[in-house]
């Protein structure tokens, strides 16, 4: 993977205060280091960037802090996504993120993300299995 922090300043975000930049880094590199960030590309290159979490529930990762990278369980069956960075979301988008997760973490069946800003958490199932699993 290139260099996550000037690709994204190049889709327009920026962190401007050193210390938020600092910890960014450090997060990005705590991700990487564990496998925990999914490139998604398209033909003109890198469009999103996801970063998450594995578990055996969600609620463990919710309300960390912006930083913060606690343990996770690699055969979990829960991706929490914490942080997701992308030129423009859409449809397509989605289920691309959907099929990385799913080829890259076979033993993963929920997805798990809070939505802006009212914090709604959302959750998204496996194609074909059936939604009785606890998160």
């Amino acid at each position: 993977m290139t260099d996550i922090l000037k690709i994204i300043e190049s889709w327009g975000y920026s962190i401007p205060d050193e210390q938020a930049r600092s910890g960014f880094q450090s997060y990005i590199a705590e991700m990487r280091s564990r496998g925990r960030i999914i490139e998604i590309s398209d033909e003109l290159g890198p469009c999103a960037y996801v970063f998450l979490f594995l578990g055996m529930s969600s609620s463990f990762f919710y309300k960390k802090g912006l930083w913060e990278t606690p343990e996770d369980f690699e055969g979990g069956h829960i991706a929490y996504i914490d942080k997701l960075v992308c030129k423009r979301m859409n449809l397509d988008l989605r289920r691309s993120i959907q099929d990385a997760i799913e080829t890259r973490f076979p033993n993963v069946v929920i997805g798990v993300y809070h939505r802006a800003p009212k914090d709604r958490q959302v959750i998204v199932y496996r194609r074909g299995t059936k939604h009785a699993v606890y998160v």
